[in-house]
C-alpha cells in the first residue's frame, strides 16, 4: 500500500505509515486500515469529512476500535471553521498552493484553537495527492520525508519489503 516517512523534532525520530488496508462500509464510508493493524484508523464519509478513531492499543498489541472524532474537512474552504473532539476544539482552515517534492499542489492547512480559552492547540497541513505533510501538537513537530503513493516515490526513499515464498532449503548450481 501507500506508505508515508515522516520526521520528528524535537525528538528527531521518524515514524513510518502503511496503509496496509481499506474497505466500503454503509453510506460509502471508506475505512483506512493502517501498519497491519486489525481496526480502522480513519474513516472518510460521502462528505469528505475525515475521522480519526481514538483506538486503544495494548502492551500485547491487541488494538480495540475507539470513538471516533472529526479531523479534517476535506471540501471545507479558506476562512471555514468547524467544531471537534466535543465542541472542545474549533478547527480553521486556510488554503494555499506550495511546491511538495517539485510538484506545486493545492494545500489545506487545518489550526485546531481551544474552544474555552482560545489558544492554538495544534495544526495540521494536508497537500493535495500527497495527504499529511506537516503535523504539531504536544510539543513536537512532524514533516513528511519521503513516501510512495501508488508506486511513485517522493523526497527520502522508503525501504520497500518484498515477501518471498517458497524459499529452498539447498540451492544447486
Amino acid at each position: 500500500g501507500n506508505k508515508w516517512l515522516y520526521k520528528y523534532y524535537p525528538s528527531n525520530s521518524q515514524y513510518q505509515v502503511v496503509i496496509t488496508k481499506d474497505s466500503s462500509g454503509a453510506d460509502n464510508d471508506r475505512f483506512i486500515f493502517i501498519n497491519g493493524q486489525n481496526v480502522p484508523s480513519y474513516k472518510i464519509d460521502s462528505l469528505h469529512q475525515v475521522y480519526q478513531y481514538s483506538n486503544a492499543i495494548y502492551p500485547n498489541g491487541q488494538v480495540i476500535l475507539g470513538p471516533e472524532y472529526l479531523l479534517y474537512k476535506l471540501s471545507a474552504a479558506a476562512g471555514d471553521s468547524f467544531y471537534t473532539m466535543n465542541q472542545s476544539f474549533i478547527v480553521k482552515v486556510s488554503t494555499f498552493s506550495q511546491n511538495i517534492f517539485g510538484k506545486l499542489v493545492a494545500v489545506k492547512d487545518y489550526t485546531r484553537f481551544s474552544s474555552s480559552y482560545g489558544y492554538v492547540f495544534g495544526e495540521s497541513t494536508i497537500a493535495e495527492g500527497f495527504g499529511l505533510i506537516y503535523a504539531n501538537g504536544a510539543g513536537e513537530e512532524g514533516f513528511l520525508i519521503g513516501c510512495v503513493i501508488n508506486g511513485v516515490s517522493y523526497g527520502v526513499p522508503l525501504a520497500v519489503k518484498k515477501e518471498i515464498e517458497n524459499i529452498p532449503s539447498t540451492i544447486t548450481l
